[in-house]
């Protein structure tokens, strides 16, 4: 017969499964420093010799059909880095194909002649083709830019998926 109560509890520890009610089984036992934790299907109980109380307690486990973990928002970010991703990988395609500059016609009117006043029209179509020249090439940046962004999102949200 143990003696002291540390013996009792680890005497009981050893045959939990006398403790059992009808139709109750043991599912998992775990062994900590200090206690032992028991999950049956129907309850949970703990053995912790070393406690100034009740050396034994039990709660019952509630009547849980099934669980499920649902990852509709972790897959929502998944998509929303490959969705970042695409966008930056065409923005960057988008600048390497295409230089919107080329677009602007040569600058420069044919030689008319000896028309009064070509040369301010001269000066007024040459600036506004620079002028037009510059916000393309102002667009190209932008374009190369937004790509590059677009891409450091898109690995910043995946980082965070993973």
């Amino acid at each position: 017969m143990p003696e002291t109560r540390s013996e009792r509890v680890a005497q009981w520890r050893e045959h939990v499964d006398e403790l059992c009610d009808d139709g109750e089984s043991v599912e998992r036992r775990i062994d900590l420093e200090n206690a032992t934790v028991i999950v049956t299907n129907r309850r949970v109980m703990t053995f912790v010799p070393d406690a100034g109380g009740p050396v034994f307690h039990h709660a019952e486990r509630p009547n849980v059909g099934t669980v499920s973990v649902e990852t509709a928002d972790r897959l929502g970010r998944l998509f929303r880095g490959v969705v970042a991703a695409f966008v930056g990988v065409g923005l960057l395609e988008t600048a390497r194909a295409v230089n919107f500059v080329d677009y602007v016609p040569a600058s420069g009117l044919q030689d008319t002649g000896p028309l009064p006043g070509s040369n301010p029209i001269d000066r007024l179509v040459d600036g506004a083709l620079s002028a037009i020249e510059t916000i393309l090439l102002v667009l190209d940046w932008v374009v190369l830019l937004s790509g590059g962004v677009a891409l450091a999102v898109a690995a910043a949200i995946v980082w965070r998926y993973v």
